[in-house]
């Protein structure tokens, strides 16, 4: 079997029959895919839904189980599924009709363990808001210290790859970026393909919203640790490796200090990720953004009376320019 399709669903009747329908309208054989759909304990009509598609589709595996979040969901389906690679669909997007036959055959030419697809944003009624930037050169493939990065619903694994490797639970905001922040580490042999492919849905929630929570800051603070426990386990410590990590560093501590410690002047926060980034000899990433955010590697003092200086600063500068109009 070629290729096993991964959705967890988790109330998302909205939208459901539209992914379905878009993963069943493919060019692949029935015998080339299975579909693993495993419903965490929905408590709208998910479930009739599903066991309406299981009984017209033979290669839909059904399991549906308590609400234990979507880590243990992706984790069990990756145990059970059976295709040489593995592609994720959230329930609440779909994919291009037609388009999955190329793409394995682009994977066997290359022999990839990982290949990045295009994303086409769409908004809640199906319209067509914009298409993501590429990642990396077409038909060009390398390893995954060489290859640009990005956490895309729109990926493709080699099976082989990622059996190992599990979905970290804890992390509210994320979990993604750290499975594949060890996938693409791991891979030797990772392409982009600028094809239309995945319809991802843009919805109103907000990033900086549900970022703001104390359990969004201890995923971060886990996503931190998680990553550095891998980087012990798998580098040599060899100058890209580093900076392949740092990267991956500097993004997860941006999130803290951007969505928990300046919106409300944390102190606690700031105190408690100091000492983590000590602890885990990393600290001098956090110096990284003193161009952004002076002196936020001094003290909290210094750096929280100076983002509030400029904010007044910038308040000021506006009211004069309104002023003189």
């Amino acid at each position: 079997m070629k290729l096993s399709i991964i959705i967890p669903v988790y109330n998302t009747e909205s939208y459901l029959k539209r992914c379905l329908d878009s993963v069943f309208s493919q060019d692949l054989s029935t015998n080339d895919f299975e579909v693993i759909v495993i419903n965490d304990g929905s408590t709208d009509n998910s479930l009739a839904i599903l066991e309406d598609y299981e009984r017209k589709h033979e290669n839909l595996v059904l399991l549906s189980q308590e609400n234990q979040g979507e880590a243990v969901t992706r984790n069990k389906a990756i145990e059970i599924s059976k295709g040489v690679y593995i592609a994720f669909v959230d329930s609440d997007d779909a994919i291009y009709d037609a388009t999955l036959l190329d793409i394995v055959r682009y994977i066997d030419l290359y022999d990839l363990d990982l290949l990045y697809l295009n994303i086409h944003l769409y908004d809640e009624k199906g319209n067509f808001i914009n298409k993501t930037n590429s990642v990396g050169d077409i038909n060009v493939v390398k390893d995954g210290l060489s290859h640009p990065r990005r956490t895309f619903p729109a990926t493709i694994y080699r099976r082989s790859l990622i059996q190992n490797i599990k979905y970290p639970q804890g992390i509210m905001i994320g979990p993604d970026t750290v499975f594949n922040v060890k996938a693409h580490f791991l891979g030797k042999k990772i392409s982009y393909w600028d094809v239309p492919y995945y319809k991802y849905t843009q919805r109103p929630t907000s990033l900086s919203k549900q970022g703001r929570s104390d359990k969004a800051y201890q995923g971060f603070v886990k996503a931190i640790i998680e990553i550095t426990q891998f980087e012990k386990a798998n580098s040599s410590k060899s100058i890209i490796e580093n900076q392949y990590f740092k990267e991956v560093y500097l993004l997860l501590i941006t999130r803290i200090v951007e969505l928990n410690i300046i919106p409300n002047w944390d102190k606690v926060k700031y105190t408690a990720l100091i000492q983590l980034l000590d602890e885990l000899q990393i600290r001098t990433e956090l110096a990284k953004l003193s161009s952004k955010y002076k002196y936020i590697d001094k003290s909290f003092y210094s750096f929280k009376y100076y983002q509030n200086y400029l904010g007044l600063k910038s308040i000021l500068y506006k009211k004069l320019i309104s002023s003189n109009k």
